[in-house]
């Protein structure tokens, strides 16, 4: 499986089949007045140009900024799409280990800002808008939301027979709808039944949602 698309020579006599598209969500303590950033202000808290809540529209304290390990597909995705590769260098940099950690880290520092994956959202954090557009399933296949990657598995000369059934199974509509009600994003282009037995927990909204249209 990969969170990224392949390079031509990473992909040689591989098949890349998106099953998923993971959209990468802001996220902030639930009591921080702050609703949306611009891309450049993220960058700037990031690399420690902004430090301070203030200086974007919030409370005067000090930003905590949390990045998840260099081995995270979600932090790869993030310094890519953000960061333009380069490496995050805030003052109040904290290091989660996995997306439940860094949940857990911004619902109990009010200071705090960090990302995760639509599938690890937490009803106690606030999910920001970024240039005034809401992380969505609309806004992410329209490209309108810009913080998204793709997530792939991967077959090859050497996938056996049942690997292979697998990933058509995950490309069905049965397969599309676990996707769907694990909190992702589908990889294609349909609304799948909710299930009583499989209900999708709804995530947080932005405030900024009710003013974007898609």
């Amino acid at each position: 499986m990969a969170s990224r698309a392949l390079t031509a020579e990473e992909s040689a006599e591989i098949t890349q089949h998106q099953v998923a598209v993971d959209v990468i969500a802001i996220a902030a303590h639930i009591s921080n007045p702050v609703e949306d950033l611009t891309l450049e202000q993220l960058q700037g808290i990031y690399q420690g140009r902004v430090t301070n809540w203030k200086d974007v529209g919030g409370l005067d304290a000090p930003i905590t900024v949390v990045v998840r390990g260099k081995n995270s597909g979600t932090r790869g995705a993030f310094d890519k799409i953000v960061l333009d590769k380069q490496n995050p260098n805030a003052p109040n940099l904290q290091e989660a280990i996995t997306a439940g950690d860094m949940a857990a880290i911004i619902g109990n520092d009010p200071s705090a800002i960090g990302y995760v994956g639509f599938g690890n959202l937490e009803p106690d954090i606030k999910v920001l808008c970024v240039d005034g557009v809401p992380p969505s399933e609309e806004t992410a296949r329209s490209g309108s939301y810009r913080l998204v990657r793709p997530l792939l598995f991967l077959t090859g000369p050497l996938t056996q027979p049942l690997g292979q059934t697998f990933v058509e199974f995950a490309l069905s509509e049965e397969g599309q709808e676990h996707v769907a009600a694990s909190g992702w994003v589908t990889a294609k282009l349909y609304v799948p039944p909710v299930r009583a037995e499989r209900v999708r927990r709804p995530r947080p909204t932005p405030p900024c949602c009710s003013t974007h249209s898609t």
